[in-house]
């Protein structure tokens, strides 16, 4: 051993506890965050960028609601105002085509049994859709839903109720 990095044993635990983490975590919780981020990074250059001025905030104020058009997804997010703070909440994400930070295997063009595979039997089924509760830690509300068209997903939608 040269004395520099990490000896291979050390590099096959860490690899192995790695792995095992990756096993035990909950994939739609994992979808739930990494929806939250496409909407909150939102896109360079959008097609369309919308805002509805929504009176009636409990302070007076007048909260928001903006729409993005990405091309390849669309967003809403509600965005609460009290005094001088601001709060942000994700509304919806819909992917309609290629999205590279979606895990493998969830993607437009996937069908519902590689769907399935990695997120288990779905808990909601509405025609030619099927859906899953996002978590125990959320709303019953919050949910990720797949459309499909001729047997391949279309699109991924995710809604999350705004308290």
């Amino acid at each position: 051993m040269s004395g520099r990095g990490w000896p291979s044993g050390a590099l096959l635990a860490l690899a192995l506890a790695a792995s095992a983490r990756a096993a035990d975590a909950d994939p739609l919780a994992e979808l739930d965050r990494v929806g939250r981020a496409i909407v909150a990074a939102g896109c360079a250059h959008p097609v369309e960028r919308n805002t509805s001025l929504v009176g009636g905030a409990a302070d007076g104020g007048v909260d928001e609601m903006r729409s993005i058009d990405c091309r390849s997804f669309r967003a809403a997010t509600w965005v609460e105002r009290h005094a001088a703070q601001e709060r942000v909440a994700p509304m919806a994400l819909v992917v309609l085509g290629n999205e590279p930070r979606l895990p493998a295997g969830i993607a437009v063009g996937a069908t519902p049994a590689q769907v399935q595979a990695l997120l288990g039997m779905p808990s909601l089924h509405l025609g030619h859709a099927f859906g899953y509760a996002l978590g125990r830690a959320h709303p019953p509300r919050d949910t990720l839903t797949f459309e499909l068209v001729d047997g391949r997903v279309s699109a991924i939608s995710w809604n999350w109720a705004v308290d």
